[in-house]
């Protein structure tokens, strides 16, 4: 909790995010009380380390590839704004919004739509194809939120190029400020290589964000991909409680847990892979740090079911040796 704390208190203190975190309260500088505390709320919900790459993207692509300040927090303000957009909308379809009533959910989530799309407009007007291009993004986006809310029939590991397509496409919003530093760099940038990075991060970001909130999700009565592949893809006829009952013992089967994490790491270190090409370097270490925190993670998780494990084998067989039965299913 202490890190978390101490993350969290250097994220707020970093001077581009407090500039942007007060352009942002400008920008509702004119709304009613209501609507103004809910653009507070949400932008206090997003104003959090696990968003760094939405606020501070477009700094190292701007810093990497010769942008102007005002160029990049610009950009940086439209990439902020439009999060609030997409979290008000996702924890609307979710059942979770808790920041204001429906009718004031649409009048805020309709004036920050318009907000992130200002910079656009006075950076990229006479570039038809970027605004071509965007609406294929939001079209995405819009496309992958709806699909979520519906589960697959196959398991994760039974998963098509196609499904963790619709993942990556929960993302799509992000390529838009990559768009635009291309465009404005002179496409200096590699693009390309750059959304592919952007696309496995997304879905190993996704995957973690599963695994995180499978109890809320579970509760919620909604889809859930950790939970999917505790199941292997079949939770016909299961109830409440024997469905939590399965998942709970989930994380006393290493196989379980390895398999899954395993499938996070490779999609990180995919993005990795092709960031190399981008040459961003903050982009770089931001990957290989969020790689090494699942890694870290992933193997106190192992780590700490073997050693219960263990001490059952002690209690039930003596005392332990190399011949003690291995309890876990791998």
């Amino acid at each position: 909790m202490h890190d978390i704390n101490n993350l969290r208190s250097s994220f707020l203190s970093d001077p581009d995010v407090i500039a942007v975190r007060e352009a942002f309260r400008l920008a509702l500088y004119d709304l009613d009380q209501p609507l103004s505390d809910a653009g507070q709320s949400i932008l206090d919900k997003i104003s959090a380390p696990n968003w760094t790459l939405e606020w501070f993207l477009p700094r190292w692509l701007g810093n990497s590839f010769g942008l102007s300040p005002d160029v990049i927090r610009a950009l940086t303000l439209s990439n902020v704004l439009g999060l609030a957009f997409l979290r008000l909308v996702d924890d609307q379809v979710d059942g979770e919004n808790q920041v204001a009533d429906s009718v004031t959910t649409v009048s805020l989530a309709t004036r920050l739509y318009h907000l992130a799309f200002q910079p656009y407009r006075e950076l990229m007007m006479d570039l038809p194809q970027f605004w071509d291009q965007a609406g294929k993004y939001l079209a995405q986006w819009t496309n992958a939120i709806f699909a979520s809310t519906r589960p697959p029939q196959e398991s994760l590991r039974d998963f098509s190029q196609d499904h963790y397509q619709l993942l990556a496409q929960l993302g799509a919003p992000l390529k838009i400020c990559c768009l635009a530093a291309w465009s404005l760099s002179n496409q200096q940038l590699d693009l390309q290589n750059l959304l592919l990075s952007i696309d496995h991060y997304v879905i190993g970001a996704v995957l973690l964000d599963h695994y995180k909130d499978w109890q809320n999700d579970l509760h919620a009565h909604r889809h859930n991909l950790f939970v999917n592949h505790v199941l292997q893809g079949d939770k016909t006829l299961l109830t409440q409680d024997e469905l939590q009952s399965l998942v709970q013992e989930a994380f006393l089967r290493v196989e379980v847990l390895d398999s899954y994490f395993s499938i996070i790491l490779k999609q990180v270190q995919t993005a990795q892979a092709y960031a190399s090409k981008v040459r961003c370097n903050e982009l770089e270490q931001h990957l290989h740090s969020f790689h090494q925190q699942i890694a870290l993670h992933a193997d106190g998780l192992i780590q700490s079911i073997e050693d219960v494990i263990r001490l059952a084998g002690q209690k039930v067989f003596g005392h332990a040796s190399s011949s003690t039965p291995n309890l876990i299913s791998k």
